[in-house]
């Protein structure tokens, strides 16, 4: 696509799209410790959501090799919607998406700008650094053991 058409331009990649996706969409790891809150969300009857700044090939690749990520209410995706965080464009998408607003929606990101935008909405936020630290504020604020 067009994405992977200015890659090649820009650097000495000389191989096709095929090849290429596995690369890119391997730069996303899974981790354990947050897809078993997610689970345990889901489990407790909480919706939970993606909100990523993406592009159509990382998101077909993770589709494919990560069953987990079929495992959310829905999926607000940048390229998908024209914006990108911290545009406060995409947040009212979110908002819209979710039916929430202010501390209504929980939002965890590990880039501070786009946390940022999230809590100048009145979002609940955490700014993720490592399962450790994510997992049980978000256990918290939605009131699991």
């Amino acid at each position: 696509g067009e994405f992977f058409e200015e890659v090649r331009r820009r650097s000495s990649f000389c191989h096709g799209q095929p090849a290429f996706e596995p690369l890119f969409g391997d730069i996303f790891q899974p981790i354990p410790e947050m897809i078993a809150l997610n689970a345990s969300l889901r489990a407790a009857g909480i919706s939970t959501f993606i909100f990523s700044n993406t592009n159509e090939m990382a998101i077909r690749h993770i589709r494919a090799q990560y069953p987990f990520f079929a495992e959310f209410d829905a999926y607000i995706l940048s390229y998908e919607k024209g914006a990108m965080k911290p545009s406060p464009a995409i947040y009212e998408v979110v908002e819209h998406a979710t039916g929430a607003i202010g501390p209504g929606i929980l939002y965890i990101d590990d880039r501070l700008e786009n946390v940022e935008q999230g809590a100048a909405r009145g979002w609940q936020v955490v700014h993720h650094l490592s399962a450790q630290e994510t997992v049980p504020l978000v256990r918290k604020a939605v009131g699991l053991r």
